[in-house]
């Protein structure tokens, strides 16, 4: 993109070269300098920008496409709908075309489909190659727990992950189960590796017989070993990929162990 003085604004003006876009700006948000500056001509080049060749935008103030860096592009408000409902009983939603049309043009990631299997990366794909509308897309895919610490939960099968096939996140237990599923989700096109390094590990405690646990409400516990954990950053390390842990209560504890994990596997 190239930045230039605002020239008198003219139809014949246009560019001859049929992939360039000029837009006459009144004013520009300029992200380096951080600063308004009126009266700006941009040049744009571009496979994009075929069809359209001048845009008079001078009554308006053009800035960069906004990132959102973390989306749920499978998920609506829980109070329309709970969180279980929408996985187990909702048709899936995205709202690619809502997102880009209120100017984020990057979305960085949609963490975790939420029972949405790998329908972030068909979406990806949908919009690469211009079948939808929607913002330039980084996913996460899967979210990774450990067995038994995730929802959605039924009543009646109650060591089931998920009802009726459907899970909220992948679980995965031990070394070689973790490598397996960080090498899985990279296979299938993760650009990020999302995994709960803590959870409300077995909120029916709260109902236990036991006097200290069913005094608490929604314990909170790590969900993986430190081994664990080193394979799934070593292994996302592998292929480049950054790992991203969503941790809730237990943050301070577990960011030392973290950070020590990171840094012995950065590439």
């Amino acid at each position: 993109m190239q930045l230039q003085q605002l020239p008198p604004y003219s139809s014949n003006t246009a560019p001859s070269e049929p992939k360039f876009l000029r837009v006459y700006a009144g004013k520009l948000f300029d992200l380096i300098s951080r600063t308004i500056q009126p009266k700006k001509l941009i040049k744009v080049d571009g496979e994009g920008c075929i069809d359209v060749r001048v845009l008079d935008c001078r009554g308006l103030t053009i800035v960069p496409g906004f990132v959102d860096v973390h989306v749920h592009f499978f998920l609506h408000p829980y109070s329309e709908t709970s969180w279980a409902d929408q996985l187990t009983k909702g048709p899936l939603v995205e709202r690619t075309n809502s997102t880009l049309m209120a100017g984020f043009t990057t979305v960085r990631y949609d963490l975790g489909t939420q029972g949405a299997s790998d329908a972030d990366i068909s979406l990806r794909k949908c919009i690469k190659h211009g079948l939808i509308p929607g913002p330039r897309y980084y996913c996460a895919n899967r979210t990774i727990m450990s067995p038994g610490s995730y929802g959605p939960k039924g009543a009646t099968h109650v060591n089931q992950e998920g009802i009726d096939g459907v899970t909220g996140a992948e679980a995965a237990d031990g070394v070689d189960e973790c490598t397996k599923v960080i090498r899985r989700q990279i296979g299938a096109g993760a650009d990020s590796i999302k995994i709960y390094t803590d959870s409300r590990v077995l909120p029916r405690m709260s109902a236990s017989s036991s006097p200290s646990l069913a005094k608490l409400s929604f314990p909170m516990f790590p969900t993986f070993s430190t081994a664990e954990m080193q394979a799934i950053i070593s292994t996302a390390h592998s292929a480049e990929i950054q790992p991203q842990d969503y941790t809730q209560r237990m943050r301070m504890r577990l960011a030392p162990r973290i950070a020590l994990l990171r840094r012995r596997d950065a590439p």
